[in-house]
């Protein structure tokens, strides 16, 4: 399903709603696009949960519980 667009300057835009109808090169950008943010999500939290401690540490944190709540609201 398109839809048509049509600009003050007479141009005529297509916009396709429909992602199937979308070509290769925009179907592999945003599957890219959506690999990408789940890829650095992931990475974050697994770049931060081994600091942790260490975090605990510096700022005193004795608290088992909210040495944990750390890496929970980071990834929150």
């Amino acid at each position: 399903m398109s839809k048509t667009l049509t600009l003050s300057t007479g141009t005529v835009l297509t916009i396709q709603k429909n992602p199937r109808n979308w070509s290769p090169g925009k179907k592999l950008v945003h599957v890219l696009l959506i690999s990408g943010f789940t890829l650095y999500s992931n990475l974050a939290a697994v770049m931060f949960a081994p600091a942790a401690q260490d975090v605990a540490k510096e700022f005193g944190i004795t608290n088992s519980i909210v040495e944990s709540l750390t890496a929970t609201i980071y990834l929150l």
